[in-house]
């Protein structure tokens, strides 16, 4: 799917999707390399910065003496939300749930 036509919600279930779960901490410039192709560079911080905020993904900083003295590297990991949220389906399913309540149909 060409990433222009892809909504928000495609996309968070993409970033979501594109941890790894059994590993700790992923640099920020490493996700930012392994999913240019998929998702907007500009997007990509609106976009993990939404994930921390629902707590599918948590963030650190990790300060050493070879770190920028302006912005520290930043790293991400899923958390068990983000497991249990995407085993439920993820974005797709919740905008899906809300459109069916909005309408006053029951979700199933």
């Amino acid at each position: 799917m060409e990433r222009n036509n892809r909504n928000i919600e495609t996309d968070l279930d993409y970033l979501l999707k594109s941890f790894d779960f059994d590993k700790d901490y992923e640099n920020a410039k490493r996700i930012r390399e392994r999913i240019t192709n998929e998702i907007n560079n500009r997007n990509l911080d609106l976009l993990l910065d939404k994930l921390c905020y629902d707590d599918y993904i948590s963030s650190k900083e990790i300060i050493s003496e070879n770190s920028s003295k302006l912005a520290p590297p930043t790293f991400y990991r899923i958390t068990y939300h983000g497991r249990l949220f995407l085993k439920r389906g993820g974005y797709k399913n919740e905008s899906r749930l809300i459109k069916k309540i909005k309408s006053g149909k029951q979700p199933k």
